[in-house]
């Protein structure tokens, strides 16, 4: 009885830990004996403790808490920005309420900005700033409201800093752990699998019939996620192919 192939390589870190721990309930219904891997799994099992304790390091990046907290602080700013001008519209100076007018036109077209998500929300205080400073820099001066946009740049700035050292550390500790602990568990698997089919081919009872039979759909479901990941990239792929082919060509003149 042949146990389906997949390549592990292509599952993403949570997917691919979460596949092992499937596979570890499955494995703990038998004897180890039944199996002829009782050499191999305590090294599985060694190498699949320190792939949890890795993983649990990343989510808890010291950075995250940072992160958060930087997040809520140039909303506040930016709500707080947004708050003022829109009072100036009721400013006794007519000059004054002009000024907040046009910013508060601005204001409208970024909307809830703290609903976007964290890299969204970036680039749009990035280019909320970079109309301040340019398009409505005397509007901003009218309003004597540069103070404001000085820090929501901190802020974002900041925040951008956080995220860039919380995405250096994952990609590091990714990289180097994970990457060395992937390849030793799938080889350790491969080990033990090549071990299960050979005690198939042997035994005249069919115990592992059923551990087997898990197995495959286990390994039928995420070759489904993997398929489905890819269909979905070549399609958006395509997309990009025909809307590239149909833009109409520009002629200089």
């Amino acid at each position: 009885m042949q146990i389906k192939k997949i390549r592990l390589s292509s599952l993403r870190n949570e997917e691919w830990f979460q596949f092992f721990t499937e596979f570890k309930t499955l494995i703990e219904e038998q004897p180890l004996e039944n199996m002829s891997i009782t050499e191999q799994y305590p090294k599985f099992l060694s190498l699949y403790g320190d792939a949890d304790n890795t993983l649990e390091q990343i989510r808890k990046s010291q950075y995250t808490a940072e992160i958060a907290r930087a997040d809520v602080e140039r909303d506040t700013t930016f709500s707080g920005f947004r708050d003022i001008v829109k009072g100036m519209q009721s400013h006794f100076d007519p000059a004054k309420r002009k000024a907040a007018a046009n910013l508060m036109i601005v204001f409208s077209q970024y909307g809830n900005i703290s609903k976007k998500s964290y890299s969204e929300e970036t680039a749009s205080i990035h280019n909320f700033l970079q109309e301040m400073r340019n398009k409505f820099a005397s509007d901003i001066e009218t309003l004597g409201l540069q103070e404001w946009v000085d820090m929501l740049d901190q802020n974002n700035q900041e925040f951008s800093s956080l995220m860039l050292q919380r995405n250096e550390e994952t990609s590091q500790k990714t990289s180097l752990r994970m990457k060395d602990l992937r390849t030793e568990i799938e080889n350790c698997y491969v080990e033990m699998i090549k071990c299960m089919e050979a005690v198939t081919i042997l035994q005249s009872d069919h115990t592992l019939t059923e551990i087997i039979n898990k197995l495959n759909a286990n390994l039928t479901r995420y070759s489904n996620t993997l398929a489905q990941r890819q269909g979905k990239a070549a399609a958006q792929k395509g997309q990009l192919i025909d809307a590239i082919a149909s833009k109409p060509s520009q002629t200089k003149k």
